[in-house]
């Protein structure tokens, strides 16, 4: 009998621990039963979630309620928040799909340009389509074509920056019988695009996603294709010390290529990672992986029914995870009663032409946020210990210059000269 109930305690504790392992994470009411393919927010408050059958959903405190103000003719698979009330969105097929834009609120959409994927580099905006990349850096009001030779066997499908100037284009090329990486890198924010050395991957496997851990640091999710159709062999790779190289007349980023996990728990579709060690990676299968030790390891730190597809961090205290059936999913702590203490930020030189860095930080990383004198954001980047940020697109002002870590935030002015 003592050994029975012994038996009954512990069988409780493992059911209440696996509970609290994923009660973490919150699941929102988006009213929409539609598959939602990427999310993105201004602020900790104000964001979107885009779908297909056109779904655009937004929420002006930190996902709690949430308004359709899409209703496009497309469905869509990229979503890009420039301010209050101003949204740029694109088409879900990276064949055909277009770049929308509303200045209010949703009242109103216009066709931009052409398109299916977006990212921000600074005040420029970028639109990757099948066989184009377009840029903007007037918020969407005209647009031209950059340098990547993409296309024809080429299946580029994910664009992502870094900060300012480190990005990356990502996808496949198909061969014969299966699809492989490939890819392409720019340090100079998107003005050149190198392709990526093929021969430095360990293997061919296929991409699903990618994601930066640092400006020297990607981590890329494969896998295993077999004639065309996805097998259960699912990889991460990391690639570091990028360097270019001219080989055969024509220039190359060569990279250090190494499997740090053999036998990742699922087919991953979307990923991020906070530094070189810690991040989160969300599955076709419905879960969401955590790993601590660089990806050597995974964790399950969320399973589902609904496929997971896109993944938004604003800080390591609030991300936000979507997927199928208008599965929205919440982690962290939304309703916390006491903010990070507010530190002064030391920027150097200020004031400053060109660019400026950040002194006296602890961390090595967080996020910086740029605020011109109305209190409008700027600019949204990844920070690490020892860059310099450049201000050279920005005219004379005055701005507000914010750093938040996973334990501070900081704060400072900044006045630009010419």
């Amino acid at each position: 009998m003592k050994k029975t109930m012994i038996q009954f305690i512990l069988a409780l504790l493992f059911i209440f621990s696996g509970y609290s392992a994923t009660a973490q994470w919150q699941t929102l009411n988006s009213g929409s039963s539609e598959t939602l393919l990427d999310i993105h927010f201004l602020t900790q408050d104000y964001g979107a979630t885009v779908g297909e059958g056109g779904t655009v959903l937004l929420t002006e405190d930190r996902g709690d309620h949430w308004t359709e103000i899409g209703d496009l003719s497309e469905g869509l698979g990229s979503v890009r928040v420039l301010g209050i009330d101003t949204i740029m969105v694109a088409g879900s097929n990276i064949f055909d799909g277009n770049v929308y834009l509303t200045v209010d609120g949703g009242a109103n959409w216009g066709n931009v340009a052409s398109g299916a994927r977006l990212d921000e580099a600074g005040e420029q905006i970028f639109a990757l389509g099948y066989d184009s990349l377009r840029v903007s850096a007037n918020g969407g009001a005209q647009w031209q074509g950059t340098d990547p030779n993409i296309g024809g066997t080429l299946l580029m499908e994910q664009i992502a920056f870094a900060n300012d100037e480190v990005g990356m284009i990502a996808g496949n090329i198909s061969g014969f019988a299966s699809y492989s990486t490939y890819g392409f890198r720019t340090e100079d924010g998107g003005a050149n695009w190198l392709q990526w050395y093929v021969f430095d991957f360990p293997n061919a496997d296929a991409w699903t996603t990618a994601a930066f851990a640092a400006m020297d640091t990607v981590y890329l999710f494969t896998n295993e294709y077999q004639f065309f159709q996805p097998s259960d062999m699912n990889r991460l790779v990391r690639m570091t010390d990028f360097y270019i190289e001219m080989m055969n007349g024509q220039s190359n980023w060569r990279f250090t290529g190494e499997v740090v996990n053999e036998d990742m728990p699922g087919y991953i579709y979307d990923a991020h990672f906070f530094n070189t060690s810690y991040g989160f990676a969300v599955s076709a299968e419905g879960a969401i992986f955590r790993t601590g030790d660089g990806g050597n390891s995974w964790t399950s730190n969320y399973s589902g029914a609904d496929s997971l597809r896109s993944i938004f961090a604003w800080s390591e205290d609030l991300i936000f995870v979507v997927g199928a059936n208008g599965r929205i999913l919440r982690h962290g702590q939304v309703n916390a009663t006491k903010d990070p203490q507010l530190l002064t930020l030391s920027l150097f030189p200020n004031p400053v032409k060109e660019a400026f860095s950040l002194q006296g930080i602890s961390e090595n990383n967080g996020q910086l946020f740029l605020f011109n004198e109305l209190g409008q954001l700027l600019r949204r980047e990844a920070w690490q210990q020892g860059e310099t940020i450049s201000v050279n697109a920005l005219p004379p002002g005055n701005y507000q210059v914010e750093l938040r870590t996973s334990t501070q935030r900081y704060l400072g002015k900044l006045a630009v000269v010419k």
